[in-house]
C-alpha cells in the first residue's frame, strides 16, 4: 500500500538528481537493497547546509547513495570522506562516487582506518553513522573525540526495527546489538553533552549537536 503523506513530502522536497536514481538502481540490481530513503538523504542536506559544514565522515558507505546527497549539499571547499570495507560494496561506491573531486573513499575497516583519517584531516564538522551496528558505540567514541565543538553527530537506524522500546526482540535482531544501539542512544540524549533528538523515520535519525 502507498503512503501518500511520505510520497507527498518525498516529490515536494526530496527529489532525487540522475546519479542518485543510478545509483539506487546499481545498488538494488547487485542485491544491496540498503540505503537511507530520499527524505532521509534530504534531511542529511538541510543538515549540511543548516550547520555549515565543509568537511563530513561518513561511515558506512554502501552504494554510494547517501553519499551523494551529502556531497551535493556540501559548500565548494567541502569534502566528504566515506568508510566501507566491503569489496562489492567498494565497486558499487566507487562506479557511484568516483568521478568527484569533493568526495574521498576511504576503504577498510573504519575501525582502522578513522585514527589515521582523523590525524591527517580531522576535526571534522559532521560524522554520519550507518555500519555495522554492533561497533556504533566504538564510531561514537570516536566521533566525541574528533568533531568540532558545535559539529553534528547523526547516526541511522537507531530505533533498530523498534528493539530498542519493544520487550520482545524483532526478528533477526540480537540482543547484543538492540543493548548496543540503547547505550548509543542514551549518550546521544546526555543534555550536558549534546542537544539532540531522534527523528522517527522508517529506521529512524539520530542528530545530536556537539555542546562540549
Amino acid at each position: 500500500m502507498t503512503d501518500l503523506k511520505t510520497d507527498y513530502i518525498q516529490n515536494l522536497h526530496a527529489v532525487e538528481t540522475p546519479d542518485m536514481i543510478a545509483a539506487r538502481k546499481r545498488i538494488h540490481d547487485n542485491d544491496f537493497p540498503i540505503h537511507v530513503t530520499p527524505m532521509d538523504g534530504r534531511i542529511l542536506q538541510v543538515l549540511v547546509r543548516m550547520a555549515d559544514i565543509k568537511t563530513c565522515v561518513e561511515i558506512g558507505t554502501l552504494g554510494g547513495y547517501s553519499s551523494l546527497w551529502i556531497a551535493d549539499a556540501l559548500p565548494e571547499d567541502g569534502h566528504l570522506y566515506t568508510c566501507e570495507h566491503d569489496e562489492k560494496r567498494l565497486k558499487l561506491a566507487e562506479a557511484t562516487l568516483g568521478s568527484r573531486q569533493n568526495t574521498t573513499i576511504v576503504k577498510g575497516d573504519a575501525n582502522e582506518t578513522l585514527p589515521a583519517l582523523a590525524e591527517q584531516h580531522g576535526p571534522f564538522d559532521m560524522i554520519f553513522i550507518d555500519a555495522d551496528k554492533i561497533s556504533y558505540l566504538n564510531y561514537l567514541d570516536w566521533a566525541e573525540k574528533n568533531i568540532r565543538k558545535g559539529g553534528l553527530i547523526v547516526a541511522d537506524d537507531t530505533l533498530l526495527k523498534g528493539s530498542v522500546y519493544m520487550h520482545e526482540l524483532p526478528y533477526r535482531v540480537r540482543a547484543s546489538t538492540r543493548d548496543q544501539l540503547k547505550e548509543f542512544n542514551i549518550r546521544l540524549a546526555d543534555t550536558k553533552k549534546y542537544d539532540s533528538i531522534i527523528i522517527p523515520t522508517v529506521a529512524g535519525l539520530s542528530i545530536a549537536v556537539k555542546r562540549f
